[in-house]
């Protein structure tokens, strides 16, 4: 599966992935979103982390993700692996 999200203006610490059926999407921001419980996952080009379960891992990103960036998100669940692109790269 493959999807690419265009990030407009005011960009703040975004968090993009995959959640499972699970996942509960708030009615109202509260600090929580997708990376942040044990059903879903994400990347966040910005701070250069890996979310799951509300905790950052590091993530080597070559460049850090801007207004006007378009970030394409991958998935394999047959392999259980994501990746990410930041402009086709």
């Amino acid at each position: 599966f493959y999807y690419e999200i265009k990030f407009g203006k005011g960009l703040s610490e975004p968090q993009v992935g995959w959640a499972t059926d699970s996942f509960e999407e708030a009615d109202a921001w509260i600090g929580r979103g997708i990376g942040d419980d044990e059903h879903s996952w994400a990347a966040d080009g910005s701070r250069n982390c890996c979310w799951h379960e509300g905790r950052c891992g590091d993530a080597a990103w070559p460049v850090s993700w801007a207004e006007s960036d378009i970030v394409g998100c991958a998935i394999d669940i047959d392999r259980g692996s994501m990746q990410f692109s930041r402009n086709g790269t």
